[in-house]
């Protein structure tokens, strides 16, 4: 399928491994799916950008922010309007095609159907790789590129008076909520998996929320952690399919009985992926929670901390169905006697990434100062 702009050059791969598999219709529809999807939000993205040139005259992400401070005091009241008008659509454009890449909601639709078409192997990078650039983007240009000389928490507002971090702040509450609802009732563990995805973008908006550095350093750890945990979680999916041949919580049956290392590795990503101490994926939390909290108590706003309930309720939800998965493990009966061996290559990243979610949750000291490190280039001044 030949790709065509507005979709970018980098992205055109992706829609080409989405469905890699010859003669497969699940992964024919991920693939079309996810090239109509991308184009879509590519187009509305790039129109977004083309607004913010034609009012600042420029394309230097670090000029963007002061070049809108200028713009802020009109002649006249008719050039307000419209200049906040303009504003206002690019900067809910450039949202658009941000909350595509990272799966948010609204823009999460294709992301169960891609996930379970494409293969196992693209769908784990396909679950970090963009999620990641697409925070970093996010950060980048919300954060740096448009946020006022009054630091993040003016992104914009000087043109548009919209608060935007409550926007954000809200998005990713619907977004959270969505994502863990949606999985309750999977059964296929790639589509699960998606929705657990879509429900992890929402619990990383929140340190976009908080509009401060620690924020913005809060959603680089979480990153990172969950770089890890769900390429984890993946890699198990995928040692069990090719035992299997199918990636249901059903082939899951007995799995301790069968491969207990596979297994317990498995349960390590899944508690970790859920938020339980003394894992990596708690010390993410725990850093989004605090953005949240501690910009609550220096400017006030009761919204953060009905967000960051609203947070804690959905991580509770989440134990549910990640529960599910471990109870099939360690306590169903297997339906057959065959066994599940992985490469020894798999087994060693399984132990590798486990063994690194652990050590990262006692002793976190060095993915804070490497996080802090990033700050500087991550934002305007």
């Amino acid at each position: 399928m030949p790709c065509r702009a507005p979709a970018s050059p980098s992205t055109c791969p992706s829609y080409a491994i989405a469905g890699y598999k010859p003669g497969d219709r699940r992964a024919a529809e991920a693939s079309l799916k996810y090239v109509i999807y991308g184009g879509v939000a590519s187009g509305i993205m790039l129109f977004g950008l083309s607004y913010i040139y034609g009012l600042t005259g420029s394309t230097n992400l670090t000029a963007l922010g002061v070049r809108l401070d200028n713009l802020a005091a009109p002649a006249s009241a008719g050039g307000q309007a419209g200049l906040r008008a303009a504003v206002m659509v690019a900067v809910i454009f450039v949202l658009c095609g941000i909350g595509y890449k990272i799966a948010a909601v609204p823009w999460h639709m294709w992301c169960p159907d891609v996930y379970e078409g494409a293969p196992t192997p693209f769908t784990a990078f396909l679950s970090v790789g963009p999620k990641a650039a697409g925070f970093a983007l996010a950060i980048r240009v919300f954060y740096s590129s448009l946020a006022s000389s009054g630091g993040a928490e003016g992104v914009a507002r000087g043109l548009t008076d919209v608060p935007w971090p409550a926007v954000v702040g809200v998005l990713s509450a619907v977004t959270m909520t969505v994502g863990n609802l949606s999985a309750l009732h999977q059964n296929n563990l790639k589509r699960l998996l998606a929705y657990s995805s879509i429900s992890h973008a929402g619990y990383a908006l929140m340190g976009l929320a908080a509009a401060s550095r620690l924020g913005v350093q809060s959603v680089m750890i979480y990153m990172l952690v969950y770089l890890v945990m769900n390429l984890g979680a993946f890699l198990a999916v995928i040692a069990i399919a090719q035992a299997t041949g199918s990636e249901t919580i059903a082939d899951c049956n007995g799995l301790a009985h069968r491969n207990p290392l596979l297994a317990v590795t498995f349960a390590v990503f899944l508690f970790s992926l859920t938020g339980l101490p003394p894992l990596a994926g708690f010390t993410g939390k725990w850093y989004l929670f605090v953005a949240v909290l501690d910009h609550y108590a220096e400017d006030g706003g009761g919204w953060y901390v009905t967000l960051a309930v609203i947070a804690a309720l959905n991580t509770a939800v989440s134990l549910y169905y990640y529960m599910r998965i471990a109870r099939a493990m360690f306590i169903e009966k297997p339906a057959g006697e065959l066994v599940v061996r992985p490469k020894v290559t798999y087994q060693i990243m399984l132990g590798a990434f486990s063994a690194a979610l652990l050590l990262f949750g006692i002793w976190w000291n060095p993915i804070v100062d490497w996080t802090k490190a990033s700050l500087t280039f991550m934002t305007r001044g």
